[in-house]
């Protein structure tokens, strides 16, 4: 996996805090995506990952661009991507829709994130990330956990310039 495609992952993870929580699934799921955005700004992915883990099923799945991964593989994939971002990074998140059916949820979500990293030209570059992602959650035993997170859309740009997933501006 390139080095934006690993960004790209990284990023697109903002928003990826659906969890094991009772009680309405949106008003759980903004508070614990607080934690998730404060995490991710702060490059903090081993809080991240002890956030997140309790939240998931044993059978999670993330898909982007049709390739799926398990928790492991986009952690290690994210950790990667955000090695390469400077400090401060910004992190946000807006729920679009929240639909509760049963055990069963989706959450519908706009994300975003932006930083500052150093390029191959070894000069620094602004590099912004916005999507939109779908959560399935399912409640088990009262609590919501996440079962899959699917980005439906995305785009990155460097210095303004939209890019590629695999490469350089255009």
């Amino acid at each position: 996996m390139d080095v934006m495609k690993r960004i790209a992952l990284a990023l697109s993870m903002v928003l990826l805090s659906g969890a094991a929580f009772a009680g309405s699934l949106k008003d759980e799921y903004a508070a614990v995506n607080a934690k998730i955005l404060k995490a991710l700004a702060a490059n903090d992915m081993k809080a991240f990952e002890k956030i997140m883990r309790p939240m998931i099923t044993k059978d999670y799945t993330y898909v982007e661009m049709g390739q799926k991964q398990t928790f492991d593989q986009m952690l290690a994939n994210m950790k990667m991507g955000l090695s390469m971002m400077k400090k401060p990074i910004k992190a946000m998140g807006k729920i679009l829709s929240v639909k509760e059916t049963g055990n069963t949820g989706v959450i519908m979500e706009m994300q975003g994130m932006s930083g500052m990293m150093m390029g191959e030209d070894k000069k620094p570059h602004k590099l912004e990330y916005t999507g939109q992602a779908r959560m399935d959650m399912v409640k088990i035993k009262g609590k919501w956990f996440l079962k899959t997170m699917t980005v439906l859309k995305s785009s990155m740009k460097m210095d303004g310039k939209e890019m590629p997933m695999g490469g350089a501006p255009k």
